[in-house]
């Protein structure tokens, strides 16, 4: 379940997960780009680099703010 980008706490909850899964999968590294839509994640399993999908920025909470602190 992905949290609510309406949320307060919605980029502390999405980074979190994120990283939960991209260790669960064995991703040895994890890609952001922002686009119109918000922002697409992709990560590299095995050497191959895997499309996982667009999702939320956040509204009041920022996904890449919230990774850069």
């Amino acid at each position: 379940m992905c949290p609510d980008p309406a949320n307060a706490d919605y980029a502390r909850a999405f980074v979190a997960g994120l990283l939960d899964e991209a260790v669960n999968v064995g991703a040895s590294d994890v890609h952001l780009h922002r686009t119109g839509e918000g922002i697409w994640i992709r990560w590299r399993i095995d050497g191959v680099l895997q499309d996982v999908g667009t999702f939320s920025a956040g509204e009041s909470s920022d996904v890449v703010t919230r990774l850069k602190v």
